[in-house]
């Protein structure tokens, strides 16, 4: 039906642009910070809502992308992309950890990974 089909195509694109947002509000932090290239663990901004913004906006897009397009295919590939995001942090997490120290496990205690 031709109004399930809009309505599945705004809210994908709504929800993709949330998605996009925070990958905006991670960028807004600058490379540096944002890599682990500072010295000071980066707990603002996004980053008090959740250990990984970057990867939350990720999964939020692709999940949503696929949605607006409906495409056996493009789902196939996100879905993939979307277990890079959410296995990812548990490589980089002990190089937080060893980097940071006593800050990153005080961050992790209080901040879900993907909240």
């Amino acid at each position: 039906m031709v109004v399930e089909s809009n309505l599945r195509l705004i809210v994908g694109v709504l929800v993709v642009l949330h998605g996009g947002l925070l990958t905006v509000g991670v960028l807004s932090h600058g490379w540096d910070n944002t890599s682990g290239l500072n010295t000071e663990l980066v707990d603002s901004g996004p980053y008090r809502l959740t250990r990984n913004p970057q990867y939350v906006g990720g999964i939020v897009f692709f999940a949503r992308v696929g949605v607006a397009a409906n495409s056996l295919c493009l789902w196939i590939v996100h879905v993939l992309l979307i277990l890079v995001f959410v296995i990812t942090p548990a490589t980089e997490e002990p190089w937080l950890e060893s980097h940071y120290g006593r800050a990153y496990l005080e961050y992790r205690r209080d901040i879900l990974r993907f909240g």
